[in-house]
């Protein structure tokens, strides 16, 4: 087997067990009867870079963890101050209905340039703004589903990236070049 077919095994190894083991939790009882999560659709895309394209920036710990953490931060705020400015009362949210493009774009812009300030670059993650009845808290949303899925997948990456190839290249930040 070749070196390129070996890393597309393990690539698909890893994909497999890392989405696996977050949609096994998000379904476990414990979870399932508080109502937490822990999986979002943007784990998919973040599969192709942390377990297919090891040596991306947007691949590394602290690019993924922190990208997704930061952006969820974010957009809640975001969702929040938005649904305080129109008044709005969950769960009938219809005068932030007026100004849900404004939230998504805003907090889209300001989630890209706060991973640029702090060199966290990475796709975010699910934006709260845009989702029709989205009322989350910063505990419920950014703790789960998206710190603990981001390290059940980061785990999964650092187990069985490591078998044949390396993951991560760095941790925190490469060493910046003189």
């Amino acid at each position: 087997m070749s070196n390129y077919h070996r890393g597309s095994f393990w690539s698909f190894v890893g994909a497999f067990l890392g989405i696996a083991a977050v949609t096994a939790l998000d379904r476990s009882a414990y979870f399932v009867d508080r109502g937490w999560g822990t999986m979002i659709g943007s784990f998919g895309a973040s599969s192709v870079l942390i377990y297919g394209n090891l040596e991306s920036p947007l691949s590394q710990p602290i690019n993924f963890v922190g990208g997704h953490t930061l952006s969820a931060i974010v957009g809640v705020t975001v969702q929040k101050f938005i649904i305080w400015i129109t008044g709005a009362t969950y769960p009938d949210l219809h005068e932030y209905d007026s100004l849900r493009w404004l939230g998504g774009a805003l907090a889209v812009a300001l989630s890209v340039l706060v991973m640029q300030i702090t060199r966290t670059t990475h796709p975010p993650g699910r934006i709260p703004c845009f989702e029709p009845d989205f009322s989350e808290t910063l505990n419920t949303y950014v703790v789960t589903p998206v710190m603990i899925g981001s390290g059940i997948m980061l785990a999964v990456a650092v187990t069985v990236e490591n078998i044949q190839r390396r993951y991560p290249v760095y941790w925190v930040w490469p060493a910046r070049k003189p």
